[in-house]
């Protein structure tokens, strides 16, 4: 039923690539056309497990960065899914300056499965969006850390951060 749904959907509003709006010839498990996909640059090994900051050689093992070896870093762990340029700098702005806050389920589904192969989500109590100034609030009307705190906090239920005060914290048990 669901493929008969999806296949008349289909023929009304043809689905199109989420950032070069290209028809799309197949539902894939992204909205991307295959140019838009091979412009997402993946982070992966080698990088410094602190920072998360990829090392130019394709090859080796993890390990420190210059400047978390000589740098005391204010949190323990940092990661990014991909390069932020290409296809990943169009998508986030379409989500963050252009209003497309359904690009926010694609990129929070993005970072779930991300997280998912790297880290044991059941360690976390809690997932914290980022507060956002009140006068970015009030030009955009959303959150975008939200709109992504809420897809990551659903797919991995964790709660997310309902704290009133303006001070936030976050609590994980990593290794």
């Amino acid at each position: 039923m669901k493929e008969i749904l999806t296949g008349i959907a289909d023929l009304i509003f043809p689905p199109r690539c989420i950032t070069c709006g290209e028809l799309l010839e197949q539902h894939g498990p992204l909205p991307f056309c295959p140019p838009c996909m091979a412009g997402i640059h993946f982070i992966g090994s080698p990088l410094c497990p602190r920072c998360g900051t990829p090392f130019p050689a394709a090859e080796g093992e993890d390990h420190l960065c210059g400047e978390c070896l000589i740098t005391e870093r204010p949190y323990a762990v940092a990661r990014s899914v991909g390069r932020y340029e290409e296809t990943l700098l169009t998508a986030i702005h379409r989500f963050k300056y252009r209003g497309k806050t359904g690009i926010g389920d694609l990129l929070s589904r993005i970072m779930a499965d991300f997280a998912d192969n790297i880290w044991d989500m059941k360690a976390f109590e809690r997932i914290l969006p980022v507060p956002l100034h009140r006068r970015r609030l009030r030009e955009r009307g959303f959150n975008q850390a939200v709109i992504l705190a809420r897809g990551l906090s659903k797919r991995f239920n964790i709660p997310p951060w309902t704290g009133n005060s303006g001070r936030q914290t976050f609590k994980a048990h990593l290794p």
